[in-house]
């Protein structure tokens, strides 16, 4: 029994208590009430401080090393969607971000966006928000009922061109 193995774990390096484990120490990586739960789990198997902290110590490190990778991918992703929406939009990206800017300003967005920027980076997010930036601003009607206010994304000017070539045929 638990009772039994006590003062033998005990000598084999057992704390007295969970806070023998000084837990401290990872509490800039891992929440307290984790810290706590595994202290505890700890404490009732009879694991030395020596040999938690060196368990907890590696945990730490591979949570950080996956972490980091991870945040690496993110903004890898990140870029490729900003390349994507950069040929996408062509010349008129940095007119094309303004009006998504300026929805996200009008909306109230703007702390949402600094807590989850990620989010919208997503091109579908920065499509509707350029779309809804034109929708309320002013400016020249395209032919689909799109509003530009300046330069042509290179699909919008292909568009614009068809149907100024199908009206002159008229």
């Amino acid at each position: 029994t638990p009772e039994a193995m006590a003062p033998i774990w005990d000598k084999l390096g057992r704390p007295a208590d969970i806070k023998g484990y000084e837990i401290e120490q990872y509490k800039d990586t891992l929440p307290p009430e984790v810290l706590g739960k595994y202290a505890e789990i700890a404490h009732k198997h009879g694991v030395s401080k020596e040999a938690f902290n060196s368990m907890i110590s590696e945990f730490v490190n591979e949570s950080t090393t996956g972490q980091a990778a991870m945040a690496e991918q993110q903004q890898q992703q990140v870029g490729q969607w900003q390349q994507e929406v950069k040929q996408e939009f062509g010349v008129a990206y940095n007119d094309k971000i303004l009006f998504a800017q300026k929805a996200v300003e009008k909306f109230g967005l703007t702390d949402v966006i600094k807590e989850n920027h990620v989010m919208f980076e997503h091109p579908a997010i920065i499509k509707a928000l350029v779309a809804i930036g034109e929708k309320t601003s002013e400016g020249m009607v395209l032919a689909n009922g799109d509003v530009n206010h300046g330069r042509l994304a290179p699909a919008e000017a292909k568009m614009e061109l068809a149907k100024f070539q199908s009206d002159s045929d008229t």
